[in-house]
């Protein structure tokens, strides 16, 4: 929302400190190439219908200006030290606000802070970051220790900042957010408050969660977080895959909406107080090097400073994502040519840079990819983050309103390797009685910040990095769970599992269990049951994709027979139970070497076959009736066969025959 500019026109009131004149320090003469005193105007070639002059040292501005820095000795903008704005004491040792008023409007609780209580306003900071909320620091001078109640800037009020650029006649607004801390700074020199707060994506770091989202799309899970977090919502734009399962596992939900958008190539942002979930803008949106836009950044004019590297280090001709698809149980790829938005410069490109040294085509496989479809989107998304990182920069402009993180700009002016189109990363506008700057940094894809370098989110994953940058948080190592669903609707022996370590609600996607050889109908199948401790891994270390180790005994479910299999650390048994029973035991005792096959009928052995190695023989023990029955011949046949009924022996046949 556009806003007229609060800096006052007149002195504060009688109530506040009064007016008092600068003093202008003397003039020196400047060195000869620095003189422009007799410089005459002349129309800018870049700049159609403007002149361009510049005035001597010490001379007066055609227009009115925020700025009364002293020529030559303009201190470093973004400086937070105190002394960067010295204050001039009273009397009485009390600050007093200079009648110098920053160039910058606050709205607190709906209501514009009054002319009076803006000039002890000393600096306001605005830093934008498509990484991170938008912050914002006001620094005010406190003579009378009650600034905090008069502005009203307090923990938890909401505050609009606008601000007046180069050549505009009414402010912008460049953050809209609430108050969350507020710091006193006693000393020598006076009183004085900063004031700190964020945009409203700061409620989405504020605290970890655990749920799931079923059958649900990207966008549509956006959504519900914002609602979740009280957040409005802006412009998101649709996306049509449906996940069955997508799991937030104990993360913010900045980072986990995060890690969604990344995913699908998309960017999360805070416009106007709403979220909203769409692509970044690109350097194809930059505006052309000619006209007024205030997006042109020309060298010399309205851009004071401006550093930038060119680099072909970690660039590659193409990206290939890989991946298995286990419908099909084939592997899956996709392959796309590598390139970036973020940058456009006039002499260098990505796949140029990449070819200079004959790069190969980076391969990634750090993340579970099931199809071809999901393999090209990971893969544009991959070419975009390396392709980004050719050609970094940072910059130093006018106070500039239109200069927003995700907006593109044209830098000219300098150098023809450097000239071109850049998508700016992060924006930070100064405000101060000195006047207004714009510090701006270019850096793609990539956080450049120190917690982005500690959290190690900088590498494509060729040995330069961590990853491929699109992992988002992983879960290493192996955990326990609980089996809470077997019934797999695809019949292919998976199962739920719950870690309530985590939290007590939350069960996982449909996990996949270890078996003992696994081919088209052969190996083994031994399904956990519901209830079961189990032990949980993750493919890639991905939550979302759990993969069932083996199962685990506890102090309520212990394993059987324990004590009868071990002599003096010797194990003499193992074996496999059923849950009602039933057992196929191996004894490696001396005495008892064999196999045994029991079944069990509640409690009670209802018969058992045994291989006796020791004796060298077959026992077939039952509690009841033993049936041998064939379609076809019987045949018994040994060195001597024995018959033996304790009651009536019957043999019944169509013959018999008696040798």
């Amino acid at each position: 929302m556009a806003r007229r500019s609060g800096r006052p026109a007149t002195s504060p009131s009688s109530s506040g400190p009064t007016r008092h004149r600068a003093r202008t320090r003397p003039r020196v003469a400047s060195p000869a190439w620095s003189r422009t005193s007799s410089s005459r105007a002349r129309r800018s070639t870049r700049w159609p219908g403007r002149a361009i002059a510049t005035r001597a040292c010490g001379g007066r501005s055609r227009r009115s200006t925020a700025s009364t820095t002293h020529c030559g000795s303009r201190p470093a903008y973004g400086c937070s030290c105190r002394h960067g704005a010295r204050r001039r004491p009273s009397p009485r040792g009390a600050d007093v606000p200079d009648d110098r008023a920053i160039n910058a409007s606050l709205t607190v609780s709906g209501m514009e802070l009054r002319t009076e209580l803006l000039a002890y306003v000393e600096q306001v900071v605005v830093d934008q970051d498509l990484y991170r909320p938008a912050m914002f620091a006001i620094s005010l001078v406190d003579p009378r220790h009650d600034i905090v109640e008069q502005s009203g800037l307090k923990p938890g009020v909401s505050i609009e900042i606008a601000a007046v650029g180069q050549g505009a006649d009414e402010g912008e607004a460049l953050v809209a957010g609430q108050v969350v801390s507020i710091e006193c700074d006693y000393d020598q020199l006076g009183a004085r408050v900063v004031v700190r707060g964020y945009d409203a994506a700061h409620r989405l770091h504020r605290t970890r969660r655990t749920r799931v989202f079923r059958n649900m799309t990207d966008s549509d899970i956006v959504k519900q977080v914002a609602n979740d977090a009280g957040l409005q919502v802006g412009l998101i734009e649709p996306t049509s895959e449906v996940h069955d399962h997508v799991s937030q596992a104990n993360v913010t939900d900045w980072e986990f909406l995060s890690d969604r958008a990344r995913s699908a190539g998309l960017d999360l942002t805070i416009v106007d107080g709403e979220l909203q979930l769409g692509r970044r803008g690109t350097s194809d949106a930059a505006p052309p090097d000619v006209g007024e836009d205030p997006r042109r950044l020309l060298f010399g004019y309205n851009l004071e400073a401006f550093h930038a590297r060119v680099s072909a280090a970690d660039q590659v001709a193409n990206v290939q994502v890989r991946g298995w698809d286990d419908e099909r149980k084939e592997p899956v790829a996709a392959t796309v040519a590598a390139g970036t938005e973020a940058a456009g410069l006039d002499a260098a490109a990505p796949s140029e840079l990449a070819g200079l040294f004959g790069s190969p085509t980076f391969v990634a496989v750090t993340r579970p990819i099931r199809s071809e479809r999901e393999a090209e989107s990971t893969a544009k998304v991959l070419a975009e983050r390396i392709g980004s990182a050719f050609a970094e920069a940072e910059g130093t402009a006018h106070g500039n309103t239109a200069l927003r993180a995700g907006a593109a700009v044209r830098v000219s002016g300098v150098s023809e390797q450097f000239n071109g189109a850049y998508v700016l990363t992060r924006v930070k506008h100064v405000i101060n009685r000195r006047g207004y700057r714009t510090l701006f940094t270019v850096s793609g894809r990539h956080d450049r910040s120190l917690l982005g370098l500690v959290a190690g989110s900088n590498g494509n994953g060729n040995g330069h990095g961590h990853g491929d940058g699109l992992e988002g948080r992983r879960a290493p190592g192996f955990v326990r769970g609980l089996v809470s669903d077997n019934a797999d609707p695809e019949h292919l022996g998976r199962v739920k599992v719950r870690l309530p370590w985590l939290d007590e609600a939350y069960s996982s996607n449909w996990a996949p269990v270890i078996q003992l050889g696994a081919g088209p109908d052969s190996g083994t199948f031994f399904l956990p049951a519901v209830g079961d401790e189990v032990l949980v891994g993750f493919e890639h270390g991905r939550v979302d994709q759990p993969i069932i180790v083996g199962g685990l005994f506890n102090g309520t479910d212990k394993p059987p027979s324990y004590s009868s299999y071990l002599d003096d650390g010797a194990v003499t048994g193992r074996g496999i139970w059923s849950r009602t029973g039933h057992q196929l035991t191996f004894h490696d005792a001396d005495d008892l070497a064999g196999i045994v096959l029991q079944a069990v009928d509640g409690r009670r052995s209802v018969g058992s076959v045994g291989l006796n190695a020791k004796d060298r023989k077959l026992v077939l023990i039952s509690d009841d009736k033993v049936e041998v029955r064939a379609t076809g011949d019987i045949e018994l046949k040994g060195t001597n066969v024995t018959i033996e009924a304790d009651g009536q022996l019957v043999l019944k046949g169509s013959q018999i025959k008696l040798n």
